[in-house]
């Protein structure tokens, strides 16, 4: 009966983490928003960077000790990093110009674009549900982006980071570091 109390508490915990992420998330992007009308993107980029390292870096160290840290594929690890860093700064750049509901949008069509990536990197086998799931995707992402009215810089700068997004990289970096 513990293990079942046990298993409860860690679901329950589970799901806590991930509706305080999934909130934050938005809180956070809209706190972007307001701080791109005054302050440069790079320093809110800098920023976000560094109250991260600042809040994360301890309470991993703390788990993980010292394999925290990667040794294998420093390469690609560090690549993966500056593509993070590059697409984040981009995102911030987007929203000087552009409403914060369509820079997101722009933002997460790289999960889109990663799942259909790790079809022939991963060798994933697409299925109806992944495929309708995509095509919905894909449409809601039409119908906010209305990207025969709305196009913009904005929404340019906004799409770029896809390019650079962990989720659209993912396939190819899995790829490259397992073979």
């Amino acid at each position: 009966m513990s293990d079942l109390r046990t298993i409860k508490a860690q679901s329950t915990f589970g799901i806590l983490l991930i509706a305080t992420a999934s909130l934050t998330v938005p809180i956070v992007d809209g706190i972007a928003k307001l701080l791109a009308e005054t302050y440069s993107p790079l320093l809110i980029a800098w920023a976000r960077y560094a109250v991260a390292t600042l809040i994360v870096l301890p309470v991993a160290f703390s788990k993980m000790g010292r394999s925290l840290f990667p040794r294998t594929a420093l390469l690609l690890q560090v690549l993966r990093t500056i593509c993070l860093v590059v697409a984040m700064t981009l995102f911030f750049f987007s929203l000087q110009s552009t409403p914060l509901v369509t820079a997101i949008a722009a933002y997460f069509i790289g999960p889109i674009v990663g799942m259909i990536l790790s079809i022939f990197f991963l060798n994933e086998e697409p299925s109806l549900v992944k495929i309708t799931c995509t095509l919905l995707s894909i449409a809601g992402m039409l119908i906010i982006l209305n990207p025969l009215e709305d196009a913009s810089l904005g929404v340019g700068l906004a799409l770029i980071p896809t390019a650079f997004n962990s989720d659209l990289l993912e396939p190819i970096f899995s790829y490259l570091l397992n073979g």
